[in-house]
């Protein structure tokens, strides 16, 4: 779930433009796994309210509870964030 969590956020998506300078002229990143397996995860002890939200994440998306939906998927972002020490979204 932690994992989910972290590939699905902006925090990863900062991680792989900084670490991999790896953009198609289109502007889309190529998520092979000789990058991916290199995506950061937070300790444990810091991912706690991220394992609570992501089944209550993945059960909305199931249930196709989109208000719901993109509450959680925005406050797992911040938790994301929050988990390494760092400010919401770090400005480029």
């Amino acid at each position: 779930m932690l994992m989910l969590a972290v590939a699905n956020s902006s925090f990863v998506l900062r991680f792989y433009d900084v670490v991999f300078h790896n953009k198609l002229y289109s502007g889309r990143r190529r998520f092979m796994s000789q990058y991916v397996s290199r995506f950061p995860l937070p300790k444990m002890s810091r991912a706690g309210r991220i394992l609570e939200l992501m089944p209550r994440l993945l059960e909305a998306c199931s249930t196709r509870n989109s208000s719901e939906f993109r509450r959680l998927e925005a406050e797992l972002d911040r938790l994301v964030w929050k988990a390494f020490g760092l400010p919401e979204e770090v400005p480029g």
